[in-house]
């Protein structure tokens, strides 16, 4: 990730009392935009500092020592409050923003190695994630004082000359300082900086390195070996006075010390914007005097930006760190992430003698702002070297975060599932809202949507993801499985939505449907005969009394839930057939009948025999299975009524006769369960309909006794019923032909 700005905190120590052990210090810590932390005194035992520092030198700490230093530094600086304080800055950052960690400390604390902070942002096993400077976001910057006279710095785009002066003197360790220069040659090969190499580090060639070129010096590179002269005890137990230096070469190729205040004064008013002093030790003060380190030296004659190397660092450490800091600088990067690149660099360059080195580079800043040396470069190539840089440090950061490489691909999965939640977020928004809206309904949809739209709103936006991020720094989720996390909870929500369509919503759905028969008659009927036909209502006990509205907006919000519930295109059926709109009737019992509910074929070919149409009836009640071989006597004798009906319609009166005697016969039998008994409207019509059979059949030599007898049963079963105008139909019918009977017989 390249930054393109930097928020920035300010920790500004300052000496309280160092008269006695342990020391005490004031610290306040500034918070973007302008929070101003409280004032504190606090202590600081440098006995185990001091230890660390040997250890580090000696390459004898492995990655718990360090995780073990870094968290004692961060608890020293950082109490819990503002440890929240620090979060909540790092999660408001955008993808293109930093955080600037500005250090401005007293000399007796310039010593320590502040860039091993660890401040973790989860809880989970310590791993290199919790380094704040491992934090491609993250920057550690020193500062002399927040106070100090800021230089001036170049910022006008124009052409850049660098030093690099090389010195390897033969009684000193070899250094590879060839290959240095070639990497950053390479690394600035696009730019416009014109480099002078000066191979032979002598005090009298680098005089005359500086004092021959027409324009001024932009960047001084020193490669090649430091020291940190002691020349006495201190205040501290086991600390010294002592002076920084690089080591030049003799005439003879032997070690030439050059100290701190003779590099400042020789490289003062050259022009020179940024010092790189790839160097042991050269980023190493004492306790007492500040100026006594080769950077720090630097900043005193005004040069804006120096890095440094704070202990001991190997060869091929220094080399990384020089070629990925100069192609982040000639990509124009500001300074403190080209710093943050070099870190991950070592970190991730697979040599396990020195990988600890990350934490030797040390960055003096004396401005307040980014630090960007302006370098003309073409867009397109300037583009190309961000595009190669972008993607060298991708490959990085997979190295540090062991399932970084996969982060990508769980935030693109994250938003895909989430996204996919929020579209049947949307569906079932419409359906609960195609109906009027009532409380439950609302309440239901409600607490769907939240979650879902939450963790949409998350994915999708820098909102949602600061709001996620809290709950993960409250739960202390390590940060290297939060976007994994973020993946499982996208699952956790589809699979929540997936099952409101499966299980939740049909539920529902059929809680509407039973409270649409509480309206209607009072009770609920079991028709598809599994048993369990309130259990819907069990989840949602007060619903009936909740839902003031009619039985058929019940039906309706019961079909708008779950348009498969077949159950409920029934029952709105039925009730439109009570309110005689027999053709939306129709078309609930057809769409019933495409839904598999066997009962809805009796009912739709009964409408289709009320209008005279026996062969649709006919197509339907074939489709039925064989009415000797029904289960149901309920269902078996709706089936033969029907039958008996359509043969009726078609002049079939033998077999309408017949198969409405095996109705009746199932009918007077009596199953002894009130779901499996015929119904007595359906015992109604086949007396009605026999009636009018035996009726045709002896029209010329009728039994009118018989007659008179079948129809006083359709007449009287028709009183009963009488609740709809079929009905009435079907009693003065009777009615009419018993005294046409009775005075033909003479009765």
């Amino acid at each position: 990730m390249l930054i393109n700005s930097y928020r920035e905190i300010v920790i500004k120590v300052t000496v309280e009392n160092v008269s006695s052990l342990p020391h005490q210090y004031r610290l306040q810590i500034w918070y973007p935009p302008a929070g101003v932390g409280q004032s504190r005194v606090q202590k600081f035992d440098f006995g185990h500092v001091q230890h660390f520092l040997d250890n580090v030198n000696h390459r004898q700490v492995d990655q718990t020592d360090l995780i073990a230093f870094g968290r004692i530094l961060a608890e020293w600086l950082f109490t819990k409050q503002e440890r929240r304080r620090f979060e909540q800055a790092r999660r408001v950052l955008s993808d293109y923003d930093g955080l600037r960690l500005r250090l401005a400390l007293p000399p007796i604390l310039v010593q320590i190695p502040w860039e091993y902070l660890y401040l973790p942002r989860g809880r989970g096993e310590d791993d290199a994630t919790g380094f704040l400077a491992l934090d491609p976001r993250i920057s550690i910057v020193r500062h002399l004082s927040a106070d100090d006279y800021q230089p001036t710095k170049d910022t006008v785009l124009h052409s850049r000359r660098m030093l690099f002066v090389q010195a390897n003197p033969t009684d000193q360790a070899n250094l590879n300082s060839k290959d240095e220069f070639a990497a950053v040659s390479n690394a600035l090969k696009e730019t416009n900086i014109e480099i002078t190499q000066l191979q032979d580090g002598t005090v009298p060639n680098l005089n005359t390195s500086l004092t021959t070129g027409s324009e001024p010096l932009d960047i001084f590179h020193f490669s090649g070996h430091g020291a940190f002269k002691l020349t006495g005890p201190a205040r501290s137990f086991e600390s010294y006075q002592g002076q920084g230096q690089i080591v030049l070469e003799n005439e003879a190729n032997q070690s030439h010390p050059l100290g701190a205040d003779e590099l400042a004064v020789m490289l003062r008013g050259q022009g020179v914007q940024l010092a790189v002093l790839n160097a042991c030790q050269t980023g190493s003060s004492d306790e007492l005097n500040l100026w006594s380190g080769v950077v720090t030296a630097l900043m005193r004659v005004d040069i804006p930006a120096a890095v440094a190397m704070q202990f001991r660092v190997g060869d091929r450490s220094a080399i990384t760190f020089s070629r990925t800091f100069y192609e982040a600088v000639a990509t124009g990067l500001p300074l403190e992430q080209a710093v943050s690149m070099a870190r991950i660099a070592l970190f991730t360059n697979g040599d396990s003698d020195f990988w600890r080195d990350w934490g030797a580079p040390v960055l003096y800043q004396q401005s307040g702002n980014s630090f960007v040396l302006p370098i003309i470069r073409d867009a397109v190539e300037r583009q190309k070297l961000e595009d190669q840089l972008r993607a060298k440090m991708e490959k990085r950061l997979e190295a540090l975060h062991p399932v970084a490489k996969w982060n990508n691909v769980y935030r693109l999965l994250s938003a895909i599932l989430f996204i996919v939640s929020a579209g049947f977020v949307l569906e079932i928004t419409q359906r609960f809202l195609a109906g009027s809206p009532d409380p439950l309904g609302i309440t239901y949809l409600l607490g769907q949507a939240v979650v879902t739209l939450y963790g949409a709103k998350e994915a999708l936006s820098k909102l949602g993801g600061d709001s996620l991020e809290t709950i993960f720094d409250i739960s202390r989720l390590s940060v290297t499985f939060r976007p994994l996390i973020r993946l499982i909870i996208a699952v956790v929500v589809l699979a929540v939505t997936l099952l409101s369509f499966s299980i939740f919503l049909p539920d529902l759905s059929r809680c509407y449907n039973n409270w649409g028969l509480f309206a209607q008659f009072g009770g609920i009927k079991d028709l598809d005969g599994d048993g369990v036909s309130d259990l819907g209502c069990r989840i949602f006990p007060w619903g009936k009394q909740l839902v003031q509205i009619s039985a058929e907006r019940r039906f309706e919000r019961a079909i708008y839930l779950n348009p498969n519930n077949a159950v409920a295109h029934y029952n709105l059926a039925q009730y439109y057939e009570t309110s005689f709109n027999y053709e939306a009737a129709q078309e609930h019992y057809q769409t019933s009948v495409k839904l598999g509910l066997s009962q809805a074929i009796n009912a739709s070919a009964r409408l289709y025999l009320l209008e005279g149409e026996a062969e649709k009836a006919l197509v339907l009640l074939n489709s039925l299975d064989n009415p000797n071989e029904t289960v149901n006597p309920r269902i078996q004798c709706t089936q033969l009524r029907n039958y008996g009906w359509a043969y009726f319609l078609q002049g079939q009166y033998s077999s309408a006769d017949s198969v409405l005697r095996q109705a009746q016969n199932i009918g007077n039998s009596g199953a002894g369960d009130p779901n499996e008994e015929c119904p007595i409207f359906v015992l109604l019509t086949t007396y009605c309909l026999r009636a009018q059979a035996l009726d045709e059949i002896d029209m010329d030599k009728p039994d009118t006794e018989m007659l008179i007898e079948e129809y006083r049963y359709c007449r009287d079963a028709s009183e009963q019923l009488n609740t709809t105008i079929e009905y009435q139909s079907w009693f003065w019918q009777a009615q009419k032909r018993i005294e046409e009977l009775r005075h033909s017989g003479g009765q």
